[in-house]
């Protein structure tokens, strides 16, 4: 068994092309990860008789950037160890074992660069934070890597369908 950094890579290829085709992905994400998940933390400034831009970006400060990104984290983290234990039990022969230890070790480095990204984004204090917004987006794309070949969110395909799917990518070669 050889743990190639290019099978890691032409996954990782793989999952943002599948992305970017899944346009009901893509509007999941933006609708409810993006928009109704950062509610908290837009909405406050809106509410104020004098929003500025300054006013709107600093409540995205770290703090409320980390109060959303530690929970998506643990929850992707969860759901992704639940769905590999699953199919260890169902389907354990055909799991790419070199392509699991390249996601834990990435995972792993990953979760460093966005803890020290935290980090140095917590000296700002109350105030907007690059540092803190690139650990963000990495949370969120770290989120959408992990979660394309999840099941739930697809479109399910129609029986009625000629092919029995309406999703020709489905279907097997033998």
């Amino acid at each position: 068994m050889s743990y190639k950094i290019g099978d890691f890579l032409s996954d990782i290829i793989r999952r943002f092309i599948k992305i970017l085709d899944n346009h009901l992905f893509i509007i999941f994400f933006i609708v409810f990860i993006v928009v109704f998940g950062t509610c908290g933390i837009w909405i406050k400034p809106l509410n104020t008789t004098n929003i500025t831009l300054n006013c709107f970006l600093n409540s995205f400060n770290t703090l409320a950037l980390l109060t959303f990104s530690a929970p998506l984290l643990s929850v992707t983290v969860f759901d992704s160890v639940v769905r590999l234990m699953q199919k260890l039990e169902t389907d354990a022969e055909n799991i790419d074992k070199s392509l699991v230890v390249w996601n834990v070790l990435i995972s792993i480095f990953i979760f460093f660069c966005i803890a020290m990204l935290f980090n140095f984004g917590s000296k700002s204090g109350d105030e907007y934070s690059w540092y803190s917004s690139s650990a963000w987006f990495l949370v969120l794309i770290y989120w959408a890597l992990a979660n394309i070949d999840n099941p739930s969110y697809h479109k399910p395909g129609r029986p009625d369908a000629p092919i029995g799917t309406d999703d020709a990518t489905q279907l097997r070669r033998g």
